[in-house]
């Protein structure tokens, strides 16, 4: 098996939701679409993962570049 070309860190949902800071960083135009569906979707875990991500004391900070944004919503206000 090669390689992957990508770095990431995986815990089990249990200890996400453990912390009080959980940083999600989504980047480049092919996010956009899956990202849209993360945040306003509906709950789907199996099929986007980012959604079990929900710490019971805690936040979720969400890291996007303007190219993975390009498919939400603008900001009202």
């Amino acid at each position: 098996m090669p390689e992957a070309s990508v770095w990431r860190l995986t815990r089990p949902p249990v200890v996400l939701n453990l912390a009080r800071e959980a940083v999600v960083l989504v980047a480049g135009a092919g996010k956009a679409h899956m990202l849209r569906q993360v945040l306003d979707g509906p709950y789907a875990p199996d099929a986007r993962p980012a959604q079990v991500v929900r710490p019971a004391l805690g936040e979720v900070f969400w890291l996007v570049d303007a190219a993975a944004a390009s498919e939400l919503p603008a900001p009202s206000g």
